[in-house]
């Protein structure tokens, strides 16, 4: 029970981590729409 938690936690960190990584090149390239960006990051995480 507990092994699978931990497994389903670390695939939703990962996840989220590379939503994260897609979000910074999609930033990068769009500099204008960095800080909403940023702010939608934060949401996302904290969700």
């Amino acid at each position: 029970m507990n092994q699978a938690l931990k497994r389903v936690n670390s695939a939703t960190i990962s996840t989220r981590f590379n939503f994260i990584k897609l979000y910074l090149v999609v930033c990068l390239q769009k500099p204008v729409r960095f800080k909403i960006s940023a702010r939608g990051i934060i949401v996302f995480i904290k969700s």
